[in-house]
């Protein structure tokens, strides 16, 4: 799915990994449907655990094709958030990427 040669717009591609890396769960969606309540891969701490979900990147596309954001959030054996790691496209700057533990910020960079 998402290594394959097609041009996503205004979507979001959500995979979900296992204890050993292995693809759980593979989700494409509208960015539309994901800002208006995020699926339980993201939102549902017993979704994960039950699905022995550990990590979850995600790609974010706008309507031009044009790759707005990745990140990548990690969790426990129970499903419960851990960290995240989070890499913001901005046009006038570069890349701006922010590491995120619990509930605060551990560590911001701008690539200019």
């Amino acid at each position: 799915m998402a290594g394959d040669n097609i041009t996503y717009r205004s979507s979001v591609l959500l995979v979900g990994f296992g204890r050993d890396g292995e693809v759980i769960e593979e989700t494409d969606m509208s960015y539309e449907d994901y800002s208006e309540g995020s699926p339980p891969l993201i939102d549902e701490d017993e979704y994960r655990e039950k699905g022995g979900i550990r990590r979850v990147t995600g790609k974010v596309y706008d309507s031009a094709g044009h790759l707005q954001q990745e990140f990548e959030n990690h969790y426990d054996e129970g499903g419960r958030y851990v960290r995240s790691r989070v890499v913001h496209e901005d046009s006038d700057r570069g890349l701006n990427s922010a590491e995120v533990a619990g509930s605060g910020v551990k560590r911001m960079a701008l690539d200019v």
